[in-house]
């Protein structure tokens, strides 16, 4: 990732008011480690709301439960549909399959 790619990362979670951290390499050069690996790790709340804006700034679609107990997060450029339980906290097999989809939808973005 880019000084570039990282800087609009960042500025587009923040915009979308996405709560999260920076750790890793990265984020111990920022506080003065001397051992630079430059790896760039972000580590987000679980929260449902949280997942929400997160889906939306990767350009994931995200439809509340109407009647049932799940959200439903859509790729809008495969059609692919990942359900997740509308109830806290989110477990992990489920934000799993939601960074799955996420890589999926930018590869396809960045392949276009």
């Amino acid at each position: 990732m880019s000084a570039t790619q990282f800087e609009a990362l960042v500025r587009l979670l923040i915009e979308q008011d996405v709560e999260f951290v920076l750790v890793g390499g990265l984020a111990a050069t920022v506080h003065g480690s001397a051992y630079a690996t430059y790896d760039v790790d972000v580590s987000y709340g679980r929260s449902t709301a949280n997942v929400e804006r997160l889906c939306r700034a990767c350009g994931l679609t995200i439809t509340p439960p109407r009647r049932g107990s799940h959200f439903k997060v859509r790729d809008p450029q495969s059609g692919t549909t990942l359900t997740i339980p509308a109830h806290r906290p989110i477990r992990a097999v489920y934000i799993r399959a939601l960074v799955a989809l996420a890589d999926r939808f930018r590869e396809g973005k960045d392949g276009q």
